[in-house]
C-alpha cells in the first residue's frame, strides 16, 4: 500500500507539471474572474445541489441556472447568508471537492469549516481579486497551467468577439449559437432578398473575420436526426421570410429550414477545416414556473440511432474535426466505437450530467482500451469563471492520476508511456487539433 501510495504521489506530481488546454469554456474574454463569493459558490452544479439539500428558491435571490449574468454584490450577500448552512448536506459530492480545491488552493480558506460567522472574510478575499488582470493569470499559467481556454460566445451577446487576453491566446472566442440565433442574425440578409447559401456564408465570414475560430451549434445532434433529410430543403428561403416575420412554422417546415442551415455551415466548416463542438445526451426541460425558471432542468435524453446517423455526417465531410462531449455515460461505448473508425471524430473529455468521478473514470476506461491515445481530449471544465476551471481540472487530474497508477501497477503500462498518454490528452491533443503543429 505505501508503495502504491508513493507511485500514486509520483504519477500526481508529474501531471501536475503537464500544461492544459481548455477546449470548452464559457470565460468572458475580459473580465474572466468571478467578482463576488456567490458566484463560485451558487455556479449550477453547487447551486443545483443546495437546492437539492432544502434550500429554497426565491425571487430575490440568484438565478442558478444562468451563472453567465454576472451576480448583483447585494443579491449575492443576501443568497451567502441564506444558503451557506445548506454547503454541510454537500460535503459527500465530488462538487464539494472542486469547491474545497478552489478555496484551500487559492484562497488558503478552510472551506471544510465555513459557516455564517465566516464567510465574509472570503468574501472580502473574492472581492479583491475580482478585477485584477494578475490573478486571472496566476489562476491558469501558474495554478492551473492552463495555457489557452476556448470560450463560447452564446448568440445573444452582441460584442466584439476579440478581448484583451486574445493576442497572447490565453483566452479565444468561439461561436455558440442555434441554428434559429443564425436566422435570426442574417435577418437583414434574407429580408432584402439573398439566398439562404448567401446568407449563411456572409454569417460565417462575418464571425471568421472577428476571431473565431472553432464553432459549437447547440441544437444538432439531437435525438430523431437523419441525414437523407439534409438533401430534402427546397423553398427555404420563403420559410426564412415566413420564420423571421413572426410566423408559426409547422414541424415539418421547421425540420426542413434547420437541415437546410446544416447542409451549408457544414459545407463552408469542410471546405476550411473549422472544428464543429458538439454536445450529446442532454434534454433542456423548460418549466414555466418563476421558481422552476431559476434553475432550468435538464435531463439525460440519448437514442442509440445518433451515432450510426452521424456516421454519415462524419463520412461525408472528413474535413470536419468533430469535438464530441458527452453528458451522458450510456453513449461512452457508443462514441469510442465510431471514433475509432473515423478519424475526424474526436471524444471531448466529460461535460455535465458526466462531469463525476464515476463516470468519468469509466469513460477514461473505455477510451484508454479502444482508442489511440492520440485521439482523447482530456479535459474541457464547461467554467463561467478561472476559479472554476482550477477547481475542474483538479478533480479530473485525480481521476486520471488514479486510473493510470492502477495501470502501471498492473504491468499494463510503464510510467513513461502513462505519462505520455496524459500529456496527449491534456495538452497535445487540443493544441494539434485547434492550433496546428506548430
Amino acid at each position: 500500500m505505501e508503495k502504491e501510495s508513493k507511485l500514486f504521489q509520483r504519477i500526481k506530481e508529474e501531471i501536475d507539471r503537464i500544461p492544459v488546454i481548455d477546449l470548452h469554456t464559457h470565460l468572458k474574454l475580459d473580465l474572466p474572474n468571478a467578482k463576488n463569493l456567490a458566484e463560485i459558490l451558487f455556479y449550477h452544479l453547487a447551486g443545483f445541489e443546495i437546492v437539492s439539500a432544502g434550500g429554497e428558491v426565491r425571487d430575490e435571490l440568484p438565478n442558478f441556472s444562468s451563472p453567465v449574468v454576472p451576480m448583483d454584490n447585494s443579491i449575492a450577500e443576501k443568497a451567502l447568508s441564506k444558503y451557506i448552512p445548506y454547503l454541510e448536506f454537500i460535503k459527500n459530492t465530488s462538487t464539494y471537492y472542486s469547491l474545497n480545491r478552489i478555496f484551500n488552493d487559492l484562497y488558503q480558506f478552510d472551506f471544510q469549516n465555513i459557516n455564517s460567522s465566516n464567510w465574509r472574510s472570503l468574501y472580502d478575499k473574492v472581492r479583491k481579486t475580482g478585477n485584477d488582470d494578475t490573478w486571472t493569470k496566476e489562476v491558469l499559467l501558474e495554478k492551473a497551467k492552463i495555457e489557452s481556454s476556448i470560450t463560447g460566445l452564446w448568440w445573444w451577446v452582441k460584442k466584439e468577439p476579440k478581448g484583451k487576453w486574445s493576442e497572447t491566446r490565453l483566452i479565444l472566442p468561439n461561436l455558440e449559437m442555434t441554428f434559429w440565433g443564425i436566422i435570426s442574425d442574417m435577418k437583414e440578409d434574407i429580408l432584402s432578398g439573398k439566398s439562404l447559401d448567401e446568407s449563411v456564408s456572409r454569417f460565417m465570414e462575418k464571425y471568421l473575420s472577428e476571431g473565431i475560430s472553432s464553432f459549437i451549434f447547440c441544437d444538432f445532434p439531437f435525438v430523431g436526426f437523419s441525414y437523407q433529410e439534409i438533401f430534402n430543403q427546397g423553398g427555404v428561403e420563403e420559410l426564412a421570410k415566413k420564420y423571421l416575420s413572426g410566423k408559426t412554422l409547422s414541424e415539418d417546415e421547421n425540420k426542413k429550414l434547420f437541415y437546410a442551415l446544416l447542409k451549408k455551415t457544414l459545407e463552408i466548416c469542410n471546405d476550411k477545416g473549422i472544428p464543429w463542438i458538439m454536445s450529446v445526451g442532454t434534454e433542456g426541460l423548460f418549466p414555466k414556473t418563476v421558481q422552476s425558471v431559476k434553475l432550468l432542468p435538464s435531463g439525460i435524453k440519448i437514442s442509440h440511432d445518433i451515432f450510426p446517423e452521424m456516421a454519415q455526417v462524419f463520412y461525408h465531410y472528413p474535413k470536419i474535426k468533430f469535438l464530441v462531449m458527452l453528458t451522458s455515460f450510456t453513449l461512452s461505448q457508443d462514441l469510442c466505437v465510431i471514433a475509432k473508425q473515423f478519424p475526424n471524430v474526436y471524444p471531448l473529455a466529460f461535460q455535465w450530467h458526466g462531469f463525476y468521478p464515476a463516470f468519468i473514470e469509466q469513460m477514461m476506461e473505455q477510451r484508454l482500451d479502444i482508442l489511440p491515445y492520440n485521439r482523447p481530449i482530456g479535459f474541457i471544465s464547461d467554467a463561467y469563471c478561472v476559479e472554476w476551471s482550477y477547481g475542474k481540472l483538479s478533480l479530473v487530474k485525480r481521476v486520471l492520476t488514479r486510473v493510470l497508477t492502477q495501470r502501471i501497477e498492473e504491468g499494463v503500462y510503464s510510467e513513461a508511456l502513462a505519462l505520455k498518454i496524459a500529456r496527449r490528452w491534456l495538452y497535445d491533443n487540443p493544441k494539434e487539433i485547434y492550433f496546428g503543429k506548430e
